[in-house]
C-alpha cells in the first residue's frame, strides 16, 4: 500500500476510499513527510521535556541535540516514550546512552547461551536530574528497555498506562518453498531481570488518556496547550515540579 502510494513530491495520488458502504475518490497532492525522530520543549517551572518517537540511526543525535538545547535551563526532565514502537535496538542503547552513566545496564538479553548484559557507551546529558517517563499502550520494544532501564538506574517515575510487553527478539528465515519460519531467538529482561515480554511495564502512576488525542497532542508545539489538554504529560510535570521544590 505504501509503495502504492509514494510518488514524487508535488504529484497527485487518487485515493479511492470505502466509507459507510459509499466509494468515494480523493485527490491528495504528494509531498515530502519529514519524521522528528527526537524534539524537546521547555517547559514552566525548570521542567524540560524530550520526545522520543522511534529508534533508528537518526534518533540517538537528534535526542543529543534536544537535551542540548536544554542544557542549563532545566532542574528536571520528562522523556516521553508514549507511541514509540521501537525499532533499531543498537540505536535503542546509543539513545539510552544520553541518559544513563556510562557502563550502566541497559537490558538483560536472555537466549540459549545464557543472559547478556548491554550496557551504555559514552558521556550522558543531564544524567543526574529527576526524571519521569511517559509511556502508554503502545511504548513497545526498544521503548519499553529504555523505559526499565531509566526506572531502575535514574530512579524515574513511569506515567501513564501500562505497556506493550514486546519483549523478544525475533528472526524470520526464508525456506526453499517460498514460504518463510518466524522464531524467537532471545528474550528481553530489565537490568534486575524484570520481565517484559508478555508482560508489559506497569505504571508508577496510571493516567488513562485516548490514543487518538495523544498523537494530536505531539503536534502542539505551545507547552501551555499542552499542559493544559495532556493529562498524563501534566501529572509528571507536576510531580517533577514538587520534587525539585525546596
Amino acid at each position: 500500500l505504501v509503495d502504492a502510494i509514494r510518488g514524487k513530491d508535488g504529484e497527485v495520488v487518487n485515493l479511492t476510499l470505502l466509507r459507510d458502504g459509499n466509494l468515494a475518490t480523493l485527490a491528495v497532492k504528494r509531498s515530502v513527510v519529514r519524521i522528528e525522530p527526537a524534539s524537546a520543549l521547555l517547559l514552566p517551572d525548570g521542567v524540560g521535556y524530550l520526545r522520543v518517537d522511534s529508534f533508528s540511526e537518526k534518533t540517538a543525535p537528534a535526542a543529543r541535540a534536544a537535551l542540548a538545547s536544554l542544557a542549563g535551563k532545566v532542574q528536571s526532565l520528562i522523556v516521553d516514550l508514549r507511541h514509540n514502537p521501537g525499532g533499531s535496538f543498537d540505536d535503542c542503547i546509543a539513545t539510552a546512552s544520553l541518559l544513563l552513566p556510562e557502563g550502566s545496564p541497559v537490558v538483560k538479553v536472555v537466549g540459549r547461551d545464557g543472559p547478556q548484559v548491554l550496557t551504555t557507551k559514552g558521556e550522558p546529558l543531564l544524567a543526574t536530574l529527576p526524571l519521569a517517563v511517559l509511556m502508554d499502550e503502545e511504548t513497545s520494544s526498544g521503548a519499553e528497555v529504555l523505559a526499565a532501564a531509566l526506572a531502575e538506574g535514574r530512579k524515574a517515575h513511569l506515567v501513564g498506562g501500562r505497556t506493550r510487553g514486546k519483549g523478544s527478539v525475533q528472526l524470520i528465515e526464508e525456506l526453499g518453498n517460498g514460504y518463510a519460519m518466524k522464531f524467537t531467538r532471545s528474550l528481553l529482561e530489565s537490568p534486575a531481570g524484570v520481565r517484559i515480554d508478555g508482560v508489559g511495564l506497569r505504571p508508577d502512576i496510571e493516567v488513562a488518556f485516548d490514543g487518538k488525542a495523544t498523537e494530536a497532542m505531539f503536534l502542539l508545539r505551545d507547552e501551555g496547550a499542552r499542559l493544559a489538554q495532556d493529562a498524563p504529560l501534566r501529572t509528571a510535570h507536576g510531580l517533577l515540579r514538587a520534587r525539585s521544590a525546596p
